[in-house]
């Protein structure tokens, strides 16, 4: 039994009780066609950044390496106390990719938080303890 593209299929279970299924297959009468996208400037200006710090645990410095792809204004790396959210020590990145070495000596031992912001955005963000 079938009608245009759709077969039914009949399969006969141990009970001799008949189970037919509908099987769609395609409509060859059909045409695809390649759609084309392209993104808008907005779209392509949204940054993707990474970033990482080591040693970890610090103690009296900690390298950032932080890679930024795409367009941005300013960028720079804001590290809060974690336990009080305070900013307590901020750094403008000049570069898309780089390490910056950042002296943490006067920081007190406990939990801390560098963020990685982008033209006022937070974009990603790294925990790291300093331990003396």
């Amino acid at each position: 039994m079938h009608s245009e593209n759709n077969y039914i299929v009949s399969w006969f279970v141990a009970s001799a009780t008949a189970y037919e299924a509908p099987v769609i297959l395609p409509d060859m009468n059909l045409k695809s066609s390649l759609v084309a996208w392209q993104a808008t400037p907005q779209e392509t200006a949204i940054p993707v950044a990474q970033l990482n710090i080591y040693p970890n645990p610090a103690n009296n410095y900690i390298v950032l390496d932080y890679d930024i792809v795409g367009m941005y204004q300013k960028a720079q790396i804001l590290i809060y106390q974690s336990a009080k959210g305070d900013l307590v020590k901020q750094q403008e990145l000049f570069d898309s990719k780089n390490a910056v070495v950042i002296d943490i000596a006067e920081l007190p031992n406990g939990v801390f938080i560098a963020a990685l912001q982008i033209d006022g955005k937070s974009t990603e963000s790294v925990k790291f303890t300093i331990i003396r």
